[in-house]
């Protein structure tokens, strides 16, 4: 059991958690070792995803992204054009799948022009605060991240963690426009260009995300704690991204 978050315990543990994310983060090669097997985690549920809507061609050339993923000498641009590339394949299968009538084309954000964006970005945002707080409950430093590298203002490893996540996003925000529950009438655009879900589309969507949302919230205090073990040396560098 994690030790309690209050008292001496968890004040030594979270100390030496966070001692021991930074021994992981800041030798290359492990740095690394880590960041490839985040992307290869996210690219697999995404390859999973393709397979059960039968994107036979998509889920192809994502395994052979994977395959290449595995093979690639330890560099940072390199795995992020192999992410990007992944990414490319999701955007393309919801292209084929979602109705014409959302004028979706691929990912697009700050601001998001189509609904389909809108809520990719509204979900994201609230997986991001969750990853925070569910990092900061294990003594981890949720700035000094793996895969997204450490940015003035940003939770770099609140990112990583998110993005373990997207693929269940991008399934659930689907999911909910191909069963009609949330459609274009559900939203309205800013100046002619920021979409936004309007009032209806908040009554729908809120509820349906706290729903989502709680069900994650779970996974993740999963996940943070492994990634906590794993930089207190009980599971090693590889123990932080097990499923």
């Amino acid at each position: 059991m994690f030790p309690s978050s209050t008292g001496a315990g968890w004040q030594s543990a979270s100390t030496a958690s966070a001692v021991g994310q930074i021994s992981c983060i800041y030798p290359i090669e492990l740095s690394f070792r880590l960041a490839r097997a985040l992307g290869r985690y996210k690219l697999t549920r995404q390859s999973l995803w393709l397979k059960s809507i039968n994107q036979t061609e998509l889920s192809e050339k994502m395994s052979a992204i994977l395959t290449s993923l595995n093979q690639i000498s330890p560099d940072k641009g390199l795995l992020l054009n192999l992410e990007g590339q992944g990414a490319k394949q999701v955007y393309r299968a919801m292209q084929l799948i979602l109705p014409a009538s959302l004028e979706f084309t691929g990912r697009n954000r700050r601001p998001p022009l189509d609904p389909v964006n809108a809520l990719l970005s509204l979900g994201a945002t609230g997986l991001y605060q969750q990853a925070i707080l569910s990092l900061c409950s294990r003594g981890l430093d949720c700035y000094a991240g793996v895969f997204h590298a450490p940015c003035h203002g940003r939770a770099s490893l609140a990112c990583d963690l998110t993005d373990c996540f997207r693929p269940e996003l991008e399934a659930f925000v689907v999911d909910l426009f191909i069963r009609n529950i949330i459609n274009k009438s559900h939203f309205s655009w800013r100046k002619k260009v920021k979409c936004v879900l309007n009032r209806d589309g908040q009554r729908i969507w809120y509820p349906l995300w706290y729903r989502f949302s709680k069900q994650v919230e779970k996974k993740m205090g999963v996940t943070t704690l492994k990634w906590a073990l794993g930089a207190l040396g009980a599971l090693g560098a590889e123990g932080w991204v097990r499923s």
